[in-house]
């Protein structure tokens, strides 16, 4: 068996501002890659909901960069109207509507008590 030596870093990608409204394009606020990290690896991207997918746009531009080949893995893929022509998850073991409203797993249901008890759920649903 072959060992290889694996590596991660955690890049900081908001698409949202502090008013809560979506921003035109993502912005990379931490982005602790070296340029010659770019050159000499490959990367997989890995999202939760890959729905617009404009986070991973700029994440692909900024990796890309200096020739990376660069994947994007998500939990669910969740094709919406708005997602970047062209870009679709290279991996997603699970598929939603554009239309279902996922929760669990971190994602809640508004700031009620009750909507945010879906945080803690092991698992998702689509509530429509």
């Amino acid at each position: 068996m072959v060992r290889a030596a694996y590596t991660y870093r955690t890049v900081e990608v908001h698409l949202y501002g502090a008013d809560n409204k979506a921003r035109e394009r993502a912005n990379l606020d931490s982005f602790p890659i070296t340029e010659e990290e770019l050159r000499i690896y490959n990367f997989i991207v890995v999202e939760d909901v890959a729905e617009t997918l404009r986070t991973y746009e700029a994440m692909r531009e900024r990796l890309a960069s200096e020739g990376a080949l660069v994947k994007i893995m998500a939990l669910v893929d969740k094709p919406v109207p708005k997602r970047v022509p062209g870009l679709k998850p290279d991996f997603a073991p699970l598929t939603a509507k554009a239309t279902d409203w996922l929760v669990g797993i971190g994602m809640d249901n508004g700031p009620s008590v009750e909507g945010q008890q879906w945080r803690t759920r092991k698992g998702i649903w689509a509530l429509n």
